[in-house]
């Protein structure tokens, strides 16, 4: 099988090594318009397939798939190219674009080949809880909480980094991170009906915002909450709580506590015991990340086509965050 990459730093080059990893893969022809850039800092250092770097786009048509992996304001063009000049699928980064304008356009396209990478759908947390809503183990779902906190912002690189520079909401902490959390909650908990966020700027480098808390109103459950930072220490924990357990994931572990009616001798309710579900080495957000892709190759190697709430799902998760009233 041969793939296509648009894109060739940090993310990108983690997927490529990640692709290589999981298929048997002949060759990966790596695309950036800069051949000499690319040349320079390319490492194909542990890539056990054949790589050819180009500046031409046209040499990844013949691909089986395409993975784009560059900067969110680039993906509507991208996909209008490969919509048209190709016939393979398409693994596309969140969020799928950057404006109102750019999703209206990607509404008309065949979405049937193509894969927006809301990885958090197939972490190990969301197969648990939405196995446990399907059997009704865990009881009925209350409450969905969230936190994505990474504290880059306060490195003096910050304050040129793309995250810090864009106008665009998608492209700031907000869209780039907290769309992964919105998408997540209507994905486990119903279609979003109402989004709300509030944003501050904490770091000194910051231009916008660095932080924000994030409402998400679903068709089930209390409304989820998100808080998301570049601007803290780190910290990543899901939290879904059912009203016969509570469903952890935190830094990586995964844990449950149930059930809900746990006494201690003088009949007075305790904290249920926990569980360890999943441990940090098979439960982090990076196996996430392999469980998409996975997912996306099950149907490339099928030769068949993604489910069209699929594609519209993504654009929805998308639409909520542009939506905001100060977004554009």
């Amino acid at each position: 099988m041969n793939i296509g990459f648009i894109g060739y730093k940090n993310h990108a080059r983690k997927l490529i090594s990640l692709v290589a990893q999981t298929i048997n893969c002949d060759k990966i022809t790596v695309y950036y318009p800069d051949l000499r850039k690319l040349t320079n800092n390319f490492s194909a250092e542990g890539i056990p397939c054949g790589i050819s770097l180009t500046s031409k786009l046209e040499d990844i048509f013949e691909s089986d798939a395409v993975f784009i992996a560059s900067p969110t304001d680039t993906h509507c063009a991208y996909l209008n190219i490969l919509n048209e000049q190709f016939h393979g699928y398409v693994f596309c980064e969140k969020p799928p674009c950057n404006n109102l304008d750019e999703l209206r356009v990607l509404r008309g396209l065949d979405g049937r080949k193509i894969f927006f990478n809301f990885n958090y759908r197939y972490s190990e947390f969301a197969k648990i809880c939405k196995t446990a809503m399907k059997t009704g183990e865990f009881g009925v779902p209350i409450s969905l909480n969230c936190c994505g906190i990474l504290g880059l912002a306060f490195n003096t690189s910050f304050s040129v980094n793309w995250r810090n520079l864009s106008e665009s909401i998608l492209e700031n902490v907000i869209g780039n991170a907290g769309i992964h959390y919105v998408d997540l909650a209507s994905y486990l908990l119903g279609k979003a009906k109402k989004v709300t966020a509030s944003y501050q700027k904490i770091s000194p480098y910051t231009k916008s915002c660095d932080t924000a808390m994030i409402t998400v109103e679903t068709e089930s459950g209390l409304p989820t909450s998100i808080l998301i930072s570049y601007a803290a220490p780190y910290r990543v924990s899901l939290q879904m709580i059912f009203s016969d357990a509570i469903v952890d994931f935190l830094n990586g572990t995964l844990s449950v506590q149930r059930p809900r009616d746990s006494f201690d001798d003088a009949g007075f309710y305790v904290p249920p015991p926990e569980r360890l579900l999943i441990p940090k080495s098979k439960a982090d957000i990076s196996q996430s990340l392999k469980n998409s892709v996975s997912e996306f190759f099950k149907v490339v190697e099928k030769s068949s086509f993604f489910p069209p709430e699929l594609f519209n799902s993504g654009l929805d998760s998308t639409n909520l965050l542009l939506s905001l009233p100060w977004a554009a």
